[in-house]
């Protein structure tokens, strides 16, 4: 797979990297995590294993040290504000998802943020890195959860009735978040040291996302006013708008 990478002199620069790709997260710092599925007898996908990459194409890819080797695969998430420290989806044998933190200081010594008997992942950095928000199905189904970061303490429920997918506007009055019925939803947001509050949800509009898409279906710009969606026209219905001018000198017909 070929990944581009537009730099701040707006040239950018095309990577060679492995083809059985899955997703990626870019540092504030500029570094490039990316998993890349290992194949097994059969040319079956065995696992996928985190690399570090530069993505001005300076250097070589490095395999990030793996929590525990027999998983299934490993799965980069997001970066904090600073740069230091990346949220991953860790997923063991039995296919059980966990969310793991990776500092970038120091050894590099992975640890468990959040992990329970249910499915725990999609961790999402706050701006400022105090808290993030994560999707868990310890419930009848999946929802959107916040948590107080680095210390996991007493969470947060930001969805009812089913979220996933959940992303933070950058300056952090809202998150955003995918419904069950695939409906764009947008929380507001409160927090202040040690406390966070959810206030009024609001629909903001209805998507058909392309299928097989793995992770994320879409982002959102610093602002919270545009968003970039894998889209499926093709199946898309639309109304047509029809605009009558002159309607008037007609009725006179």
């Amino acid at each position: 797979m070929r990944f581009k990478a537009k730099s701040s002199d707006r040239h950018g620069q095309l990577l060679n990297i492995a083809s059985n790709f899955l997703n990626f997260s870019v540092s504030q710092t500029g570094l490039l995590v990316y998993s890349s599925g290992l194949l097994g007898l059969g040319r079956q996908l065995v696992w996928y294993d985190m690399y570090l990459l530069n993505p001005d194409g300076t250097g070589k890819e490095e395999a990030l040290e793996q929590p525990v080797m027999e998983a299934l695969g490993n799965y980069p998430s997001s970066w904090s504000p600073d740069g230091q420290i990346l949220l991953f989806d860790h997923q063991d044998k039995a296919g059980k998802f966990s969310i793991w933190a990776l500092p970038f200081n120091g050894a590099r010594k992975p640890s468990t943020f959040v992990e329970s008997q249910f499915n725990s992942q999609m961790g999402q950095f706050s701006p400022d890195g105090h808290w993030v928000t994560y999707v868990s199905g310890d419930s009848d189904m999946d929802e959107v959860y916040v948590a107080p970061f680095p210390v996991p303490g007493a969470r947060v429920q930001v969805s009812s009735g089913g979220g996933s997918e959940p992303r933070w506007r950058r300056d952090g009055p809202e998150l955003f978040y995918l419904s069950p019925e695939l409906k764009m939803m947008a929380a507001q947001i409160t927090a202040t040291a040690g406390d966070l509050r959810v206030g009024s949800v609001r629909t903001l509009f209805v998507v058909s996302p392309i299928g097989g898409v793995s992770g994320y279906l879409y982002d959102v710009t610093a602002d919270g006013q545009k968003f970039i969606i894998s889209q499926d026209f093709e199946h898309t219905s639309t109304v047509p708008l029809t605009i009558v001018t002159n309607w008037a000198a007609e009725l006179r017909k």
